[in-house]
């Protein structure tokens, strides 16, 4: 007996495998963004954000 075969046409295990793939399908562009390397550039990213947030901060 192929019991994978005979497991994967189950229709709840083909209903699950496409309920899955969507999920993947909508969240993918968030898990696959440009990522930068450039440590000069994170850092000035992240004082960007501290003074951004200093400001929100301040005009409280």
């Amino acid at each position: 007996m192929n019991y994978t075969a005979t497991v994967a046409n189950n229709p709840c295990v083909l209903s699950t495998r496409a309920n899955v793939q969507t999920l993947i399908d909508a969240v993918q562009p968030e898990c696959t963004r440009f990522v930068i390397d450039d440590i000069e550039a994170i850092f000035k990213a992240e004082a960007e954000m501290r003074q951004f947030n200093d400001e929100i901060i301040k005009n409280r």
